[in-house]
């Protein structure tokens, strides 16, 4: 909440206040897409594992995020049906309780592709063979490991909330001369969107913020700060560094 008589007493210009609030702004949704792009693709890894373990003789293909959620492509005869959604939703529950470290590990072409065809994996062994580079990175999270660029939270546990939402066909690399999949559809939250200042506080932003204000100006960030009731959630030693290297002639 803006205080308006402090914005008074410190005669603080409305356009620069609205700069400085464009770019706060700019830097959380910057932010949080980044997050809920990471948390879905993360939420399509825990569905592909809870699909291997309820459905053994199931193989998985691809399973990236998208604007609304996620989904994940498998082969499955006799394929899956909408009650198989709640039983793979809850298992995915359990995965999650268990919070498992999602572990990243980059390994040589010729020793993923050794690994995937080992456990039946083809369509995994099929994408590695059109990578160019020599290495390629994988995720591990228990007893279940992906081929995949990441990046990923560091853990199941940090999954939010998720809802499976739909089944569909879908032909492997989008070519109809090729197999028909299953694929599921899926949606992921966070559980409480990040609202803290100090996360959006980027080395960036702070150059931008600073370089706009002028060093004579660095005593109004603090103004600035107070004037919007910030500072009880801003780490006070943030911007006494900053100060600090602005009065020294150093960069932020």
């Amino acid at each position: 909440m803006i205080d308006k008589e402090k914005l008074k007493m410190l005669r603080i210009s409305p356009n620069l206040l609205n700069d400085f609030g464009v770019l706060m702004a700019e830097e959380q949704k910057e932010h949080d897409n980044v997050h809920l792009d990471m948390l879905r693709h993360s939420t399509s890894h825990v569905m592909a594992q809870a699909v291997r373990d309820l459905f053994p003789d199931a193989k998985v293909a691809i399973g990236p995020s998208i604007e609304n959620g996620f989904y994940y492509d498998f082969d499955y005869e006799p394929g899956f049906t909408e009650e198989d959604l709640s039983k793979i939703e809850n298992r995915m529950k359990e995965l999650v309780k268990m919070d498992l470290p999602i572990v990243r590990k980059m390994v040589g072409k010729e020793e993923a592709i050794a690994l995937f065809r080992s456990m039946g994996e083809n369509f995994k062994v099929e994408l590695i063979e059109d990578i160019g580079d020599t290495e390629v990175s994988l995720y591990t999270q228990g007893n279940f490991t992906d081929l995949c660029r990441g990046p990923h939270l560091p853990s199941t546990g940090k999954l939010g909330a998720f809802k499976l939402l739909s089944l569909a066909g879908a032909y492997w690399k989008g070519d109809e001369k090729n197999k028909m999949l299953t694929r599921i559809y899926g949606t992921a939250f966070p559980d409480g969107h990040p609202s803290t200042i100090t996360s959006t506080f980027s080395k960036k932003s702070r150059n931008e913020i600073i370089e706009g204000l002028g060093r004579s100006w660095t005593s109004s960030v603090y103004l600035m700060m107070w004037a919007l009731d910030l500072l009880s959630i801003i780490q006070m030693g943030l911007f006494s560094d900053i100060s600090l290297r602005i009065l020294n002639g150093k960069n932020i």
